[in-house]
């Protein structure tokens, strides 16, 4: 283990609170665009996100690990989302 990878797992444990997001970021469309924004400005469950995008559950979940992947979102334990960007 290296001083980073100590680091990456503290971060983990204790992620930075959310920033206020402005603007969307680039490359989003259809059910992503849509989740994205469905996320607040502080955690989100994901309860919220299904109610406030219209789509189901498994397209919400499905977007969300995208978004993930894109390291536009965090998933926080209990199933909340803080955006990233």
């Amino acid at each position: 283990m290296s001083v980073d990878d100590i680091l990456e797992d503290l971060q983990t444990l204790f992620p930075k609170p959310p920033e206020l997001v402005t603007s969307q970021p680039p490359d989003l469309e259809g059910d992503l665009l849509i989740v994205y924004k469905a996320i607040g400005s502080t955690e989100t469950s994901i309860d919220t996100i299904i109610e406030a995008s219209s789509l189901t559950a498994g397209a919400v979940s499905a977007a969300l690990l995208q978004l993930e992947m894109r390291r536009l979102v965090r998933q926080l334990p209990g199933k909340f989302f803080v955006k990233l960007l």
